[in-house]
């Protein structure tokens, strides 16, 4: 090789090598001013703050007040279902009348559904319902009427303008569906415990006439045991 071409290639050498140094020594501020920047954005918008969101099983015995054929009432159940992103309830639920007299009784039970919101960290507002059928005893006083002897169908007597009414007690006896909606609130006070408030309406239908007697509003509390 010449002295000629030896020289050139020490200077394109020398060239190529002075451009890969002035280009490193660019990258680094660009780099760095990158990097604050990115630092300086993460400041401004503040930790990350990740909340798991838990779905699961839900079961909750209750107690519920009410009023049967016009006197206060007890009832004890549960709800039990799923719980989904926290939020949404399906499941189902029953209660049964626990102080009933004279014979009167109540007990239903049907699929239920529910929504709710968060209100800060340990309270959570919504609604419920519950669907289903049951049925109702009681004793109610009625007015018949009465036709004293003889008998008003055969000839022969006054008897027959003696028409008059009493008063008799009957049982009644009566399947119904209901319709039960609610407004809840939950209260968070342990690992997967909570306080369930609700209160709202029982309608009674297809009850024969006595929808009245077996229907009514109603305060309930129960024990949660789940997911909050």
């Amino acid at each position: 090789m010449s002295r000629f071409v030896s020289s050139r290639i020490a200077i394109l050498s020398f060239c190529l090598f002075a451009g890969a140094a002035v280009t490193a020594a660019a990258g680094q501020p660009q780099a760095a001013a990158s990097s604050s920047q990115d630092r300086s954005a993460q400041s401004q918008q503040g930790p990350l703050v990740v909340q798991p969101i838990s779905s699961g099983g839900v079961i909750t015995p209750e107690v519920l007040f009410t009023n049967v054929n016009h006197s206060s009432a007890t009832l004890i159940g549960a709800t039990g279902g799923w719980l989904y992103d926290d939020s949404l309830l399906l499941g189902a639920g029953g209660y049964w009348m626990v102080n009933g007299s004279h014979g009167s009784g109540l007990s239903y039970f049907g699929f239920v559904t529910g929504w709710s919101v968060p209100v800060g960290s340990s309270l959570r507002l919504g609604v419920r319902g519950l669907f289903g059928g049951g049925d109702g005893s009681f004793t109610k006083t009625i007015t018949v009427p009465y036709y004293p002897y003889p008998d008003p169908y055969h000839n022969g007597s006054s008897g027959n303008q003696n028409l008059t009414y009493v008063q008799q007690q009957v049982h009644i006896h009566q399947g119904f569906f209901v319709f039960e909606p609610q407004a809840t609130a939950v209260f968070n006070f342990g690992s997967k415990v909570a306080l369930d408030f609700g209160g709202g309406y029982r309608v009674i239908g297809a009850a024969g006439g006595w929808g009245s007697e077996l229907q009514g509003g109603f305060g309930r509390i129960g024990v949660r045991f789940g997911p909050f």
